[in-house]
């Protein structure tokens, strides 16, 4: 977040979840957010809160940006994936054609491992998810 003040924060948020409603509407229920590069502490969770969101980040992270191939997505994936995990996966910021091509085998991997990809709504259900956020 570039301006760390609870006030600057807060203003962040709330600009770009204002943003998101021009885009897709005001019906659109936002309810999660990922801070980027994983730069959270309780300050930004407070302000995400306070709009209403939960903070959510990732266990798994193949570098998928950085177009190390397919395979090597695949693999990433594969080896660092558990129960209850969530994959970060990038789709935009440059050519994604990699991540995509990455995505049969992710699938049938976590198929082969018994695992099953759900909605975040879902994996967070039972509110025992180590990756939410809570603030102080």
């Amino acid at each position: 977040m570039e301006n760390r003040t609870a006030t600057g924060m807060w203003l962040e948020l709330s600009k770009t979840q204002q943003a998101i409603h021009s885009a897709i509407g005001a019906q659109a229920c936002i309810w999660f957010w990922r801070p980027p590069y994983e730069d959270v502490d309780g300050a930004v969770v407070k302000a995400a809160q306070s709009l209403g969101l939960t903070t959510v980040t990732w266990d798994v992270d193949p570098a998928d940006w950085s177009r190390p191939g397919a395979d090597v997505i695949v693999a990433r994936v594969l080896t660092q994936v558990h129960p209850g995990a969530i994959i970060l996966l990038h789709d935009g910021g440059g050519p994604r054609d990699q991540t995509l091509a990455a995505l049969p085998g992710i699938l049938a991997g976590l198929h082969s491992d018994g695992l099953t990809p759900v909605t975040l709504p879902r994996l967070l259900a039972d509110g025992g998810y180590p990756g939410v956020a809570i603030a102080a």
